[in-house]
């Protein structure tokens, strides 16, 4: 289970374009920032940048989407 300091990662991402930048182009310094697990560390390091793009992408761009963390899920669109 993802720890409440990777939901705030995530959540920051999604709406914060150049926070999602800074993760996907050092998620090794943004996880000893947020004091990243060993576990959550390795997640966030292993995010695929393309897929991620795309997701984000279209959220910004209006599409219906759902995502869950660990305390609860949200839809957009």
């Amino acid at each position: 289970m993802a720890s409440s300091s990777l939901d705030a990662i995530l959540g920051r991402a999604l709406r914060d374009q150049a926070f999602r930048q800074r993760v996907l182009s050092d998620p090794a310094g943004v996880g000893r920032e947020y004091s990243l697990s060993k576990e959550d560390q390795t997640m966030l390091e292993h995010v695929n940048k393309g897929e991620a793009d795309k997701f984000f992408d279209n959220v910004a761009a209006g599409a219906a989407a759902r995502y869950c963390t660990s305390k609860s899920c949200y839809e957009s669109g």
